[in-house]
Parts: structure tokens; sequence; C-alpha cells
């Protein structure tokens, strides 16, 4: 077991690294309207981190960068509901992460703009494809209802 001086040390140590890379992670706000979030630096691939916070931003990456979104959320959704992605620009970026859910990793590869969307609500819902039967108790009119929230982010590919 640690003396408690080096396991504070160490927690501040993490607490400022996690700090330190969040802060990084994002550029100050191009405008009112359209916000921008990019990464840290410029010259070799880096990794651009979004969450549903970013969602209407535009985010500028350079080909080669890994852009990852993340639900920003360490406990499950609630039952019978998920992250879906619903879309993103196929001629721009690659999908390198091989799960359903979040964390989705793409690879930047080509110049350009396009849209990513992603969408979190129920399981038997759109927008995406359904996962559950004919009927959806957590869509309608009912007062169980959970509406579905669509995010999108607007991708701004530069060449090297």
């Amino acid at each position: 077991m640690q003396p408690p001086t080096l396991q504070l040390l160490m927690l501040v140590a993490l607490v400022g690294l996690l700090a330190a890379s969040c802060a990084g992670a994002s550029s100050p706000s191009a405008g009112p309207s359209n916000p921008t979030v990019s990464g840290p630096g410029s010259g070799s691939a880096r990794t651009v981190t979004i969450g549903p916070g970013d969602a209407g931003k535009s985010i500028v990456l350079t080909t080669g960068d890994v852009l990852v979104f993340s639900s920003s959320n360490t406990t499950p959704p609630p039952r019978m509901t998920l992250w879906r992605l619903v879309s993103y620009p196929k001629d721009l970026i690659t999908l390198i992460s091989g799960s359903a859910g979040p964390p989705f990793r793409f690879r930047a590869l080509y110049a350009g703009t396009g849209a990513l969307e992603i969408s979190f609500g129920p399981t038997c819902g759109s927008p995406g494809p359904a996962l559950g039967g004919p009927e959806c108790p957590l869509m309608g009119d009912s007062a169980g209802a959970f509406p579905t929230r669509l995010l999108t982010f607007y991708l701004k590919v530069t060449g090297r």
C-alpha cells in the first residue's frame, strides 16, 4: 500500500493531466452562431474528442486526424435507450471503431466538408435503424415517451 501523501500526489497529477487535455481539446468560438472545435497543435496526426455538448459546432480536422465521439457519461444509458451513428460523410472520414456504441472513432481521409449525425433515444425509435419490435413503449404521445435527440456536427477536413 502506498503512503497517503503519494496517493494524493498521484491523484492531483491525474486531475491536472485530465484538465489540461480537456482544455486543449477546444478552441475559442469562431462566432456565436457556429462555434468551432479543433484539436491542439498541427503538424502531426492528433485526436479530437467531441461530445453531446459540441452538437451544432464546426469540427476542424486535418487529414490523418482521429475524431472521437464520446458520450462523456461513465454510467450506462437508461434501459432501452442507446447512442446510434446515423450518418457520416464517407468521402471525408472512415469509421475505425468496431463497437455499436460510443466511443465512435473516425479517421479523417480527405479534405472537404460534411455532417456527422449521432442520435440518442429509444432502441426502437428513429432516426437510425430500429432495433426493437413494431411497438415502442418509449415513443409516441404517452406520458412515458422519450424523444430521440439528433446531434449534428459540421466537419471541415483540411489537407496537410
